[in-house]
């Protein structure tokens, strides 16, 4: 069984460092993965062969690339894993995602990609892919927001400082930042 999700960077770079999947494996002995990150253009970007521990009630497995992969504003990237086991519909599958028409699974009678949406009781579903990394700026500077963005702060007083976080435009998933005060 072959399936990928495609995912789409609107207003941000990225630099993906690390991805997760669910996955079950029930019946089998062993769980030889392929795994392959793709361009837009579906050029291969990289790719490896792994073995995977078992779990037959299934779990999240975690791949980490080195070195990382990065994608600009704009850009669309495929993650696509492929299991050689005897397990029907391997993948985990959210029945209401939240980023639909992206997931397809790879029909070996047709040799087609077949969008999981166009099949009864996954028309809102997504596989359970999910990229990790740093985010860039791109073309969204208002990310985060700081009100005042600078300024002084005289001896035993107090200034009240407005952080503001605009997940707007943002694909789901954890994102990491960092803030920095000064002092001398």
């Amino acid at each position: 069984f072959t399936w990928m999700t495609k995912f789409t960077l609107s207003g941000y770079d990225f630099e993906m460092d690390s991805f997760e999947f669910y996955m079950r494996t029930e019946g089998v002995s062993s769980n030889p993965i392929y795994l392959e990150i793709l361009d837009g253009d579906f050029n291969t970007l990289d790719f490896g062969e792994l073995d995977l521990s078992l779990s037959s009630a299934g779990m999240w497995y975690k791949i980490n690339l080195t070195p990382t992969i990065s994608f600009n504003d704009g850009e669309s990237f495929y993650i696509l894993i492929s299991s050689d086991n005897d397990i029907f519909y391997p993948a985990g599958t959210d029945y209401d995602g939240v980023s639909t028409n992206n997931s397809f699974y790879f029909n070996e009678d047709n040799q087609t990609w077949v969008n999981i949406n166009s099949i009864s009781g996954f028309e809102n579903g997504a596989f359970l892919i999910r990229p990790f990394g740093t985010l860039g700026t791109g073309t969204n500077t208002d990310l985060v927001t700081v009100n005042p963005s600078s300024g002084s702060i005289q001896p035993n007083s107090s200034q009240t400082i407005t952080l503001t976080l605009n997940a707007q435009n943002l694909n789901v998933g954890n994102y990491t930042g960092q803030v920095s005060i000064s002092t001398n």
